[in-house]
């Protein structure tokens, strides 16, 4: 038997999931969802929401998530749970939330930091999309996660940031951004979400049995003013607390057979539905705040109980209607067993080296000298193109344009043809790696980047010498003619390992 029929319902009024033909638009609500819709439009990176519980973050989250379910180039991913124990454990979850295929080496930080970079630049400048990782229970993100959070708010173009983070968070999350001001600095839009007024209570109450209201004519549940402000008192003006008691009283209101919910029986409600003590008292209270109401009008809690200074008039917005839309939630990864975790050589040869800013008067046949070792030959530069169509003339980038080299293998592989090189140095990701590359060309050494690539030690860039030395003794002669500025972080590369995959070219005879 469906009980809520009993008083002409047609769905329970105060369910405590978040239905969203239920959600009542208050003002601070709204501004809320607004502020944050817009501030992820323009992809202004960080965004914090933090209120007390039960006052309305997760409905917010929901309701944001519902706003850009129909917009095809923004994509919303969810973590319900940032509490983790270690980086690598947040990372993975980040990793799995977003979509990204990991593999069975990634274990290292700066490989899953890598993957996710590159996935940022390649769903946000490659294919224009907006990302947004929303995280709830934001009082648990530990220390070392919120340093990542602030690394992946590093990742931008010149116009916007390619993650978008919106947090909610209890008041525990206030002293955590005061102890990070590096983080704290980051915010773009923060709110504190505040409880409800009094109108704002009594007007979600009638909202939400208006609209569960069945069709017959006559029976109609109400709450009178006297109780509504019972409600308010009891609850603090949060919409969880709100939520619960109404539906204690809907209860017992079908066990009453009656339509009509008094003051007395939501105080009685609110205790746990104990007898009510000192009845006579509380029902002078309510004959008392019915006199109040009717002659000074329903906001007198404002006035009589409460000191604070005085509000505007609270406005009601109607609520708009929203098409059904099935959420997806992530769940994070579990945790790996040893073997599990074991490196594996299977990994797969990746598709691209990465993504680097392009800098006043570079182009891409530079970049292509630079990267691949290689002459600005025509199918490479098409190549490029391909993998960058916001591009449109490669002989003028806009400096701080975003471009995404692909992994193509070179010709030869010097691990064949003997001798000896001088490496410079080495980095994991290719734009710091180019960012050497510029350093070494202006101290007028001939230097090169050289990407390399196996299933046990990843995507690699080494900073080299052009060309080849005949035997070590020349390589370390070459050591000793660097800058001093240089040469202490330089060494001799005697071998490559077979099975490496080489992205550049080398000259087979040195330039130095």
């Amino acid at each position: 038997m469906d009980y809520f029929t009993m008083l002409n319902f047609k769905r329970e009024p105060f369910s405590n999931s978040p239905e969203p033909d239920l959600f009542y638009q208050s003002p601070q609500h709204m501004e809320c969802l607004q502020k944050l819709e817009l501030s992820v439009r323009l992809r202004r990176g960080l965004n914090t929401v933090i209120g007390d519980v039960g006052a309305g973050k997760t409905t917010i989250c929901r309701q944001i998530i519902r706003r850009f379910a129909g917009d095809k180039n923004v994509e919303t991913f969810l973590m319900l749970d940032p509490g983790f124990d270690s980086p690598m454990e947040f990372l993975r979850a980040v990793v799995e939330t977003l979509g990204i295929r990991e593999d069975a080496a990634d274990r290292a930080e700066w490989r899953l930091k890598e993957k996710i970079k590159n996935h940022l630049f390649d769903r946000g400048v490659g294919e224009g999309k907006t990302l947004v990782l929303i995280i709830d229970e934001g009082q648990k993100i530990a220390d070392f996660s919120l340093e990542i959070l602030r690394e992946f708010l590093n990742y931008e173009t010149n116009d916007h940031k390619l993650l978008q983070i919106i947090i909610f968070a209890q008041k525990e999350f206030a002293p955590i951004l005061e102890a990070h001001p590096g983080f704290a600095d980051r915010i773009n839009f923060s709110y504190d979400l505040p409880p409800m007024t009094f109108s704002d209570v009594r007007a979600m109450v009638r909202f939400r049995l208006d609209a569960s209201r069945g069709e017959t004519a006559g029976r109609k549940v109400r709450f009178t003013l006297p109780a509504l402000w019972a409600v308010y008192r009891a609850t603090g003006g949060y919409p969880r607390k709100i939520v619960g008691l109404c539906h204690r009283v809907i209860l017992a209101l079908i066990i009453r057979e009656r339509l009509k919910a008094g003051y007395a029986l939501v105080r009685s409600c609110a205790r746990g539905g104990e007898p009510p003590r000192r009845a006579w008292r509380m029902a002078l209270a309510g004959i008392l705040g019915g006199i109040a109401i009717t002659l000074i009008g329903p906001d007198f809690g404002e006035h009589l109980f409460v000191a604070r200074a005085p509000e505007e008039p609270a406005v009601v917005v109607a609520p708009q209607p929203v098409a059904e839309v099935s959420i997806p939630l992530r769940v994070p990864p579990q945790r790996l067993s040893a073997a599990e975790a074991a490196p594996s050589e299977s990994e797969q040869c990746p598709a691209s080296l990465g993504w680097l800013v392009v800098r006043k008067g570079e182009t891409i046949c530079k970049v292509i000298r630079g990267v691949y070792g290689i002459d600005c030959i025509d199918s490479r530069v098409a190549l490029i193109r391909r993998a960058n169509p916001h591009v449109r003339d490669p002989d003028r980038i806009e400096p701080g344009a975003m471009l995404k080299l692909p992994a193509v293998p070179a010709d030869g592989t010097p691990a064949a043809e003997g001798g000896c090189w001088v490496a410079l140095n080495r980095s994991d990701n290719l734009e710091d790696a180019y960012g050497l590359y510029r350093g070494y060309r202006e101290q007028g050494l001939s230097a090169q980047v050289c990407s390399h690539w196996n299933g046990r030690d990843g995507l690699r860039f080494e900073l080299i010498l052009k060309g080849r030395f005949a035997g070590e003794g020349a390589a370390r002669r070459a050591i000793g003619a660097l800058p001093p500025s240089v040469s202490p972080g330089a060494r001799v590369i005697t071998e490559w390992a077979r099975d490496t995959v080489f992205f550049s070219a080398i000259p087979a005879d040195s330039e130095t």
